[in-house]
């Protein structure tokens, strides 16, 4: 195993498991519009292939060895890419459990296999799964019990998503269960403050990193992310304090007219994605708090 960029220095959600980032990649995106282009933003992916030529994050062949310790639990969407069935299925075609399990967080996650469709006999993913099948595609998200796994998916950042539907799967259809207010309104709050947190993450290492240098980049530096995640975490404690009585649209529209510094700058960009993920699950939500409300008139499980 090689790391060709250290796990700890990634603060993404998402792993593609068998491509990397070589110039024919980016070639290949752009006279075919292929799905590397969807996994092609370093902030939200990290790479594995056992191909060093592919240039990817880590060179590893998965089935070679156990997951590292800087790996495991690491993400909320692992991606195999076209690898052979044999890399992460047994011969009566069941998952091997051991090779993405690790990979993910705990509580709530999601698999794309490209190039294969699966049974749900066959998946070992711990906790209630939902599993969906297109072409030779296949999605299995892990949801807590009651939450939507269509609020999973939203929970991803945007590229994620994308790749999902690139794939030809409609999360929308993962399941048929009856929409639980209250549980996927827990569950929303909860996701939405994990990506806050892992943001507010982010600017530490980052802060740390300039440590090491005294010129005036480096004071530049530390101020303008020590703001941004003092703002981060004003925000962080208002979800905690103010929703479901405010939404989190509100509460950030808000915090961010009180904190500029929240999404000012160069560095702006990838903290107003994660803000505008968080604004889009809720959006889902609330479409479906709508819709049950409208098909049960009077119906008293309404968000606050």
């Amino acid at each position: 195993m090689i790391f060709k960029r250290i796990p700890q220095d990634f603060f993404g959600d998402s792993l593609v498991i068998g491509c990397g980032n070589t110039f024919f990649n980016r070639l290949y995106d752009y006279v075919l519009g292929d799905r590397h282009k969807l996994h092609s933003n370093k902030n939200n992916f990290y790479t594995i292939d056992a191909d060093p030529k592919q240039n990817p994050d880590c060179v590893w062949k998965i089935t070679g060895a156990e997951h590292h310790v800087y790996l495991r639990n690491k993400f909320r969407f692992v991606v195999f890419e076209y690898l052979v069935h044999d890399a992460y299925l047994e011969h009566n075609g069941h998952f091997k459990n051991a090779i993405f399990e690790p990979f993910l967080k705990p509580k709530y996650g999601a698999v794309l296999i490209i190039g294969k469709p699966v049974s749900e006999n066959s998946t070992p993913l711990k906790g209630q799964v939902y599993l969906k099948s297109k072409a030779k595609n296949s999605l299995i998200v892990r949801a807590p019990a009651g939450v939507n796994p269509t609020l999973v998916i939203k929970s991803l950042n945007f590229d994620a998503q994308e790749m999902i539907r690139a794939c030809n799967i409609d999360a929308h259809d993962l399941t048929n269960e009856p929409y639980d207010i209250k549980i996927n309104e827990s569950f929303v709050k909860q996701a939405a403050l994990d990506i806050i947190f892992n943001q507010s993450n982010r600017l530490e290492a980052e802060i740390k990193s300039f440590e090491h240098s005294r010129t005036p980049a480096f004071f530049a530096g530390i101020a303008k992310r020590t703001a941004k995640n003092t703002a981060l975490k004003i925000l962080y404690n208002a979800i905690l304090e103010d929703y479901p009585a405010k939404t989190l649209n509100q509460i950030i529209t808000e915090t961010r007219e009180n904190n500029p510094v929240l999404t000012a700058g160069k560095i702006q960009h990838l903290i107003k994605d994660a803000l505008d993920v968080i604004i889009s699950m809720e959006a889902y939500h609330l479409y479906k708090c709508k819709q049950l409300n409208q098909s049960h008139p009077g119906f008293s499980n309404r968000p606050h």
